[in-house]
């Protein structure tokens, strides 16, 4: 289902990138906030977002790494399609 949603993103918008990010991308790794339903966190993004794609490497050309802002979901091994329907609601805007 998350799946499906990060590819329908990409055909839907293709200048806006929703991507799965492996946790071990991620250095440096701070909580910053906490909500009701997440944690919030800082860290570096070491492989940093795509910048174009390569027809030479085929492969995404990456920018230096970069700090990014994190949201842990609680119980998020537990997805309600309400969460789902609202990310896509978000992807399509």
């Amino acid at each position: 289902m998350l799946n499906g949603l990060i590819k329908a993103a990409y055909n839907n918008q293709p200048k806006f990138r929703l991507e799965w990010i492996p946790f071990e991308d991620f250095t440096d790794i701070k909580k910053i906030g906490n909500c009701d339903f997440s944690e919030i966190y800082m860290a570096t993004w070491t492989k940093g977002k795509t910048t174009g794609w390569s027809k030479l490497k085929t492969k995404f050309n990456r920018c230096k790494s970069q700090m990014v802002a994190l949201e842990v979901l609680k119980d998020s091994q537990n997805f309600s399609s309400t969460f789902l329907k609202e990310l896509q609601n978000n992807v399509k805007s």
